[in-house]
């Protein structure tokens, strides 16, 4: 009778542990919600035309820190830095210092309009691992996170 009640004892605490392996596994590959701060985000488009960089070019981007709400980045042509305020989905961003390089076309029409975005941004969303800044007309500019 004791050796019966050990043999069928297995049973179950095999599948007690069992099941804590599956519900740790199913937490483990849940996707990790993005946030506008932290990742580098490299700028795909700035309304609505795409930034096409070659293999050898620095590709503009932008970074949240939460320590001390800055913002930094690159923005095609020259660095870049600032403040931001952030409430939820609404974004604001201060006014930014930027290095003076000169740069040609189409570099510096793409900065200008990437530095306007930036001014005239008023809210964020993520969209399909995508950073959306936008103004209450739609988007402005549209990030992708880097590699």
């Amino acid at each position: 009778m004791r050796f019966r009640a050990s043999v069928l004892g297995w049973p179950i605490v095999f599948l007690l542990l069992a099941g804590c392996c599956v519900k740790r596994s199913s937490e483990e590959t849940r996707p990790v919600s993005l946030q506008i701060e932290g990742p580098k985000w490299l700028l795909v488009a700035v309304n609505g035309v795409p930034v096409i960089s070659s293999a050898d070019e620095k590709r503009a981007f932008l970074m949240l820190d939460t320590t001390g709400k800055v913002i930094t980045g690159y923005a095609g042509c020259n660095n870049f830095s600032g403040g931001y305020e952030l409430d939820g989905a609404l974004v604001k961003f201060g006014l930014l210092a930027s290095t003076r390089m000169f740069c040609t076309e189409p570099q510096m029409s793409m900065e200008t309009g990437f530095f306007k975005a930036l001014e005239e941004t008023r809210g964020w969303k993520i969209k399909d691992r995508s950073l959306l800044l936008l103004d209450d007309n739609g988007v402005l500019a549209r990030f992708m996170i880097a590699p």
